[in-house]
């Protein structure tokens, strides 16, 4: 829930950027909102000075919802300076023990929560504000925390607004740490991701799923669940790419992938081995059953045609099948269907070879 609040589904890449800008666009709105109560609130306590300065808070925050997008260091130095000016106004006002300097703490999280999202902003503005901030508040601190107010108020209205003003400051002290928190989730959902996938055609990459068979190679020594191999090569790739270019190549890889994926089930696995290979991990599944997917596969690749600017280009696929057998390894398991794709190039390429040598051919 919080982190779909902040613009995030876990399991999906987002922008950290754009995370933060909800964030900043939630606060704008807050604070347009709390900056009104307090308006009303000086207007009627005969606090005029205070009541024209929440005027300008208002329009502070509401710029800072249209300037976060676009300006964003724009943007942070309206907020910076909308929080020191309302907070040295209203102690030297209405006294220290208001607290409407609690907000000008709330600067530094503000300052390196955006520092830590987004470099569209200077590094030098986030260092000022943060360290100023700090400056300032034990400025007001030495200077203001025993002066006379300039408006004198009933204790009872004094303890309020400080109650509300600690309230608020842990308020939104809470708020910027889930902020932490969601980036925090975020940015591992990405690294993992970025781990675990094959930037080109976005299948599980050679490390991901030799994981995947190993924990189904379990599965197969406690339960005696079949486990089948599929290890396919792209026929005579490199003259893709001497002819067509690396562009082209790189098009037949996704469309390949693309087949691939969209033809196994749910439950199986599909990855980029290497360069041209692929390799299919189907669970569950015995050595016929993995054949008919394997000349599924073949099939539907051959029928696509891709193009490139020097025309048509034909794709063919090459597939080494091999289950599992008890007592034997991983990589004995695919070294086995690496065997029956060489056979398959030897061969003639275009079709589907078993582990025990059986070929079938278009």
């Amino acid at each position: 829930m919080l982190c779909r609040v902040f613009g995030w589904t876990p399991g999906q890449a987002a922008s950290q950027t754009e995370i933060y800008i909800r964030s900043m666009m939630a606060v704008a709105v807050i604070g347009a909102a709390v900056h009104v109560i307090f308006l009303c609130l000086f207007a009627a306590l005969g606090v005029h000075p205070l009541a024209v300065l929440n005027v300008f808070s208002v329009a502070a925050y509401v710029a800072v919802f249209f300037l976060v997008r676009k300006r964003p260091l724009l943007m942070e130095w309206v907020m910076g300076a909308e929080i020191c000016l309302h907070g040295i106004a209203a102690v030297y006002l209405i006294g220290w023990e208001s607290g409407f300097h609690f907000y000008i703490m709330l600067i530094v999280p503000i300052a390196f929560v955006s520092g830590g999202v987004s470099e569209r902003g200077a590094m030098w503005a986030r260092w000022v504000w943060g360290v100023g901030s700090g400056v300032l508040y034990i400025a007001l601190d030495a200077s203001v925390r025993h002066a006379m107010p300039a408006y004198p108020l009933a204790s009872a209205v004094v303890g309020g607004l400080r109650a509300f003003n600690l309230v608020s400051t842990f308020a939104i002290l809470g708020g910027l740490a889930a902020v932490y928190r969601v980036l925090l989730l975020q940015a591992e959902s990405v690294l993992r991701f970025q781990a675990c996938t094959d930037p080109l055609t976005q299948l599980q990459n050679r490390r991901s799923v030799l994981d995947v068979v190993q924990h189904e190679a379990a599965a197969l020594s406690r339960m005696g669940r079949p486990l089948t191999v599929i290890l396919a090569d792209v026929d005579h790739f490199k003259l893709v790419n001497d002819r067509h270019g690396h562009q082209a190549g790189d098009a037949v890889l996704q469309a390949v992938a693309a087949v691939c994926t969209t033809t196994v089930r749910q439950m199986d696995h599909v990855a980029r081995w290497g360069g041209e290979e692929f390799l299919v991990v189907l669970p569950a599944t015995d050595l016929p059953e993995a054949l008919l997917v394997a000349e599924r596969l073949r099939a539907q690749v051959a029928a696509q045609v891709c193009q490139s600017a020097k025309g048509p280009i034909p794709v063919t696929l090459t597939l080494g099948v091999a289950q599992m057998r008890q007592g034997e390894s991983v990589d004995q398991l695919i070294s086995r269907a690496d065997q029956a794709l060489y056979q398959g190039k030897q061969a003639g390429r275009n079709r589907v070879v078993s582990s025990g040598g059986e070929a079938n051919s278009p």
